[in-house]
C-alpha cells in the first residue's frame, strides 16, 4: 500500500510541477527558470545532505572511480541537458503536450532495465507499453 499511496504522491507532484513551471515560462526565459530552480535544488539538497551527513559520509569511502563516473554521465547527460530540452519545450509548446510525450519513459525504462539490470518484463507490463505508445501517438496528434 505504501508503493501505491508514495508513487500517486510523487506523481501529483510531477504533474504541479510543469504546470507552475509552464506559467512561469510565459512572463520569463527558460534559461532563467533553469538557473534558479536548480539553485533553490541545490539549497536544499545542502540542507538534505546536513541531514544525512552520517549515512553520506559512510558511502563517500564505498563509492567506485566507475560509480562517480556514471553519477558525472547520468547528472551532466542525462539530468541537465535532458532539463534544458525540457525547459525549451515547455515554453515553447502546450505543457499538456510536452509533458504527454515526455513522460513516455516507462517505454524506455522497461526496456533499459531489461537489459541493463536484467529485470523481467511481465506480459501485462508489455501490454502496458502497447497503451502508452497508443498514448503517445493520440496526444501527439493534437500538434499544431
Amino acid at each position: 500500500m505504501e508503493l501505491v499511496v508514495l508513487s500517486l504522491i510523487v506523481a501529483l507532484f510531477w504533474a504541479i510541477n510543469p504546470i507552475i513551471t509552464k506559467y512561469i515560462l510565459t512572463h520569463v526565459s527558460y534559461p532563467f527558470v533553469l538557473v534558479l530552480t536548480n539553485i533553490i535544488f541545490f539549497i536544499c539538497i545542502i540542507i538534505f545532505g546536513y541531514f544525512h551527513l552520517e549515512t553520506i559520509k559512510s558511502d563517500w569511502d564505498k563509492i567506485s572511480n566507475k560509480q562517480v563516473g556514471l553519477i558525472l554521465v547520468n547528472t551532466i547527460l542525462f539530468g541537465f541537458v535532458a532539463g534544458i530540452l525540457y525547459m525549451y519545450l515547455l515554453k515553447h509548446y502546450e505543457a499538456n503536450i510536452v509533458i504527454g510525450l515526455t513522460y513516455m519513459s516507462p517505454i524506455f525504462i522497461i526496456f533499459l532495465s531489461q537489459y541493463f539490470l536484467h529485470e523481467k518484463i511481465s506480459n501485462i507490463s508489455k501490454l502496458g507499453i502497447l497503451f502508452i505508445v497508443v498514448g503517445g501517438f493520440l496526444i501527439s496528434q493534437n500538434v499544431k
